[in-house]
């Protein structure tokens, strides 16, 4: 099985500042902040795509060598953010696939301090409370 993620597009406003995405979930009302490598992912996630694919051509625009299990991180933290579809597929495979090995691999505490990606999550007021 090949894992093709696709980003939720629905009830999202998004804004590019700088190398940073902010993504603004109307159902939640979190502001999510992706950093320049995490957006491209969340982009290249159409879909149409594998991990594979994704890590070419991020290694082609970044200029250096991105490994699948960044990217497989990376895809770990846009779903637990909910800014990817089809989230059961997802889950199956990243507990499959990707989990036990890249832990073991990299142990639990590396892979939490890493510092790309990042995706950082603040909680917004709604638009009632932002009006008071």
């Amino acid at each position: 099985m090949q894992l093709r993620p696709v980003a939720r597009q629905t009830d999202l406003v998004i804004k590019k500042s700088n190398d940073e995405t902010i993504v603004y979930d109307l159902n939640t009302n979190h502001a999510l902040y992706l950093n320049e490598i995490s957006g491209v992912i969340w982009k290249l996630c159409d879909g149409q795509r594998n991990v594979d694919d994704i890590r070419q051509v991020l290694n082609v625009d970044f200029g250096k060598r991105v490994s699948s299990d960044f990217i497989l991180f990376a895809i770990y933290q846009l779903r637990k953010d909910n800014l990817l579809s089809g989230s059961d597929d997802i889950d199956n495979y990243l507990k499959k696939y990707w989990g036990r090995r890249t832990i073991k691999k990299f142990g639990f505490g590396i892979m939490h301090a890493l510092a790309q990606p990042k995706i950082k999550t603040v909680t917004a007021p709604t638009a009632i409370v932002a009006s008071c």
